[in-house]
């Protein structure tokens, strides 16, 4: 259940940001019913003092980094891009992986830091939302534009379609597009998830209250069967079958090793059960 309800807010999210920024019409219909996406992206959230910002940081210390999963629409794309690779050809798949945590938290100093002095060039070059923003401003927009002119050079306007106009993106911002956003899709068909996983300073910063969340990831040792079922199924290799544990910083919350385990033996648990304590000694 919670990993279709994760399923059906990422397309919700992706459809509704393709409209938003493709918007074929030229109606102004996805401005009008879907401008609140931006506003509920963490960091854009916390730029405008925005009430979304204090309520994500509420459901993340409740129930671990759904945000993650749930509407990052750079997530989401890296997930999309996962799927490409079979699994069989995909490395670390149900491997635990914790390195790079030093990295991430000199990134997530830079990442503040830029916020805190206005050094935009930074702060966009990180920011998961000005990525995947970038990558459809830049990219996914003009090409999605050169296709409904084509088709309506092509049927007239007889689908409904309108010739729609775009200005051309400057050499350098497209570069910059291809070269951070693409390398954040293509490592993810080596690793699922590696900006997430190594860069992310959102999900960094998300990390330290997802650590300490009400509901965490947990495994009961009583059930489990140490098949590797769970860690084959998560898409940033924060659990350690061996050793009963699950790294609940770095959980996104997917809930991809609920339905994963034939043993029903993870689950997701109140900090205070056994199962989340003893997820805790580890």
């Amino acid at each position: 259940m919670l990993k279709k309800l994760r399923i059906a807010s990422a397309v919700v999210v992706l459809l509704g940001f393709v409209c938003l920024f493709a918007n074929f019409a030229n109606s102004g219909w996805a401005v009008k019913w879907l401008s609140w996406l931006p506003g509920i992206q963490f960091t854009e959230s916390v730029l405008a003092l925005s009430f979304a910002a204090l309520i994500w940081l509420i459901i993340t210390f409740l129930l671990g980094r759904v945000y993650c999963s749930f509407v990052c629409p750079l997530g989401i794309l890296q997930d999309l891009a996962a799927r490409l690779v079979p699994k069989k050809r995909r490395s670390f798949d149900g491997k635990y992986d914790d390195s790079g945590c030093r990295l991430r938290l000199v990134i997530l100093i830079f990442y503040i830091a830029s916020l805190a002095l206005g050094i935009n060039i930074i702060f966009s070059l990180l920011s998961p939302y000005a990525i995947f923003g970038r990558l459809m401003n830049d990219i996914f927009n003009p090409a999605a534009a050169f296709i409904n002119n084509l088709l309506v050079s092509w049927l007239g306007e007889s689908l409904g379609l309108v010739p729609v106009k775009y200005a051309s993106q400057s050499l350098l911002s497209t570069a910059a597009a291809l070269i951070i956003g693409l390398f954040a899709l293509a490592a993810a068909l080596w690793q699922k998830r590696f900006w997430c996983r190594k860069v992310c300073p959102v999900g960094t910063f998300l990390g330290f209250f997802a650590a300490k969340s009400y509901k965490v990831i947990a495994i009961d040792k009583e059930k489990c069967i140490k098949c590797g079922s769970c860690a084959r199924g998560c898409k940033v290799s924060c659990i350690d079958v061996p050793n009963f544990s699950v790294n609940n910083a770095s959980c996104v919350k997917c809930f991809n090793c609920l339905e994963a385990c034939p043993k029903k033996a993870i689950g997701l648990a109140a900090r205070s059960g056994r199962a989340a304590a003893e997820a805790e000694e580890q």
